[in-house]
């Protein structure tokens, strides 16, 4: 990451994975900043309705078919 840019970074984050994770029944309830430390990168909460989706839903977006495309 460069100085200065983590909101760049964020934000191609969010529109690069929310949308992918959300295909996949995962549900992104929270991100947050280290509003102490600029180079810190943020980090994400998602919920599932139960163990079982969730396991379908990380399976299916980050090991699935196409898994290239969602990085």
């Amino acid at each position: 990451m460069k100085p200065g840019r983590r909101d760049d970074l964020i934000a191609c984050s969010t529109n690069t994975f929310v949308e992918g994770q959300e295909k996949y029944g995962i549900k992104v309830i929270g991100q947050f900043r280290d509003l102490k430390d600029p180079r810190a990168v943020s980090c994400g909460y998602e919920a599932f309705s139960d163990m079982e989706v969730r396991r379908r839903a990380l399976e299916g977006f980050y090991g699935g078919p196409g898994t290239g495309d969602n990085f």
